[in-house]
Formats: C-alpha cells, sequence, structure tokens
C-alpha cells in the first residue's frame, strides 16, 4: 500500500505512524514544502529511537538535534549495519528501496514523480540536480584508513606490545637482582656500599 501526504485526512505525525506499520514510504508532491514534514520526522525519530537518513543538509539538522542521529544518505560507514531508518525527502529512490528490501527502513518521504531518480542525480532543496552519489573523498579515505589499521597498523601495534612487555619483564627481573645485592650489602656492611678491598697504602 502506497502512502500520500494528504493533510486533509491526517496530520503528518499520525502518517507517519500509520505508514511505519507497514514500512511504507509516503509520497509527496514538489509544491508540498514548508509543512513541518522534517520537524515531524526528527520528532517521529526521537520518539522510536530511529536513525534519520538525508541529503547533504544531514550535518546541519544534526548539530540542531543532538539527540537524534542524523547522516547523509552518502556517508557508506556511519550507514552500515543501521537498522529502524526514517528517510527524509531527498533521497534518492533507489537507496530507499534498497534498504526496503533489506529490511531497515521504516518509513519517510519521496518526492512523488522521482520514480526515475537515482543516486547518481539526486535534488537539492531547490531542485537542481547534483551528483550525489559518488563516494566522497573523505568516505574513501575512512575505509582505506580502517582496512590499513585491521591489515597493518593493529598487527604491528600488537607486536610492538608483546615485545615491550618483554622488555618490561627484563627490567622488571634486573632491578628485583639489584635490590637483592643492595639488600645483602646493607645487612653485612651497614650500608648499601661496601668498602673497597683496596685500601690507600701510606
Amino acid at each position: 500500500m502506497a502512502f500520500e501526504l494528504n493533510l486533509s485526512c491526517m496530520s503528518i505525525s499520525e502518517l507517519l505512524e500509520k505508514a511505519a506499520e507497514n514500512n511504507e514510504i509516503i509520497y509527496v508532491r514538489s509544491g508540498q514544502r514548508r509543512l513541518g514534514k522534517t520537524t515531524s520526522l526528527i520528532q517521529f525519530a526521537r520518539e522510536n529511537n530511529c536513525t534519520i537518513l538525508m541529503n547533504r543538509i544531514a550535518y546541519d539538522y544534526q548539530k540542531k538535534n543532538p539527540d537524534v542521529r542524523i547522516i547523509s544518505y552518502t556517508d557508506e560507514v556511519a550507514l552500515d549495519g543501521l537498522t529502524n531508518i526514517v528517510c527524509d525527502e531527498g533521497v534518492p529512490l533507489d537507496i530507499i528501496k534498497g534498504l526496503q528490501r533489506l529490511g531497515k527502513l521504516l518509513t519517510g518521504f519521496v518526492l512523488k514523480g522521482d520514480h526515475g531518480l537515482t543516486s547518481e542525480q539526486n535534488t537539492d532543496e531547490q531542485g537542481e540536480l547534483r551528483d550525489g552519489r559518488k563516494r566522497s573523498l573523505l568516505t574513501k579515505a575512512i575505509h582505506e584508513n580502517v582496512n590499513n589499521i585491521v591489515d597493518k597498523e593493529l598487527p604491528e601495534l600488537e607486536k610492538d606490545l608483546k615485545s615491550a612487555k618483554k622488555k618490561v619483564s627484563v627490567i622488571e627481573k634486573r632491578i628485583a637482582e639489584r635490590r637483592e645485592l643492595v639488600d645483602e650489602a646493607i645487612k653485612k656492611f651497614g650500608h648499601p656500599i661496601p668498602p673497597s678491598p683496596f685500601g690507600v697504602l701510606h
């Protein structure tokens, strides 16, 4: 069953609750702006412990709503492993459908008429086409860095730690041996430094 935003039937909040019951998305028209969709979506996510998926404006909304997890659909690292996701208008339909197939999408808004719009051609708030799916240099760098950490840095650090522990053990043993020598000297000579066996001849 498909849902469409129609405020004469029910409020945005009620529609979100209804659509979420069957993990359906809500289609909105291009003229349905400044109605409180995003505000209602954030409140819904807050009440239902959801992650909100947005376009490039996600960072700004996250700063304004630190108690709700809001990420960009281009952030594949943050998106990986998440469930209970709701999407705001502006997320490409192919991403939304993919999340639905995986059972990760709870509900959200999608612009009606953009059924063919893919993540390669997402629209911003002004409706201008932009390249939104290409992995950002930052995301790519994170992936490469994580692989490098797992494959190289962690094994090397663990090896260094093992070697350091061995050195510490040797040092501790030497300290213990020398303390024994000092204790014996104190017992025998009353002083940690024994007198020299070579006296000065006068």
